[in-house]
């Protein structure tokens, strides 16, 4: 747990859910802003449904207070930073890491 993460979480100006959902990961997270919790264990921590913690990760990654760093086989890692200024170098580690491919463009059908 990271009470300095976790006290700038509080400060943050962000909606009551997502600002739940980031003290959350910031209370499963170490110093270093590093934490690997499971969706089902956010799901029951901050009382919300799996789709509202999914967009919840990625509205958060979007404004760049959240890295994922996804792994084959295991759970994903998120790099916290209540700095959203900061460049990606310096959230995640230098490291392999697995990505999900993107899936595929959607077809055009004619109309």
């Amino acid at each position: 747990m990271s009470i300095l993460l976790m006290t700038r979480a509080f400060k943050l100006s962000l909606p009551s859910t997502r600002k739940l959902l980031m003290v959350a990961l910031c209370d499963a997270a170490s110093d270093q802003g590093e934490c690997y919790p499971s969706v089902l264990s956010l799901m029951e921590k901050c009382s919300m449904g799996e789709r509202t913690i999914q967009d919840g990760l990625a509205y958060l990654e979007q404004l760049g207070y959240l890295r994922r760093q996804y792994r084959r086989g295991r759970s994903t890692v998120y790099w916290l930073t209540t700095e959203p200024a900061e460049s990606a170098a310096q959230v995640l580690p230098k490291s392999r890491s697995h990505k999900p491919k993107a899936p595929p463009a959607a077809e055009s059908y004619p109309q």
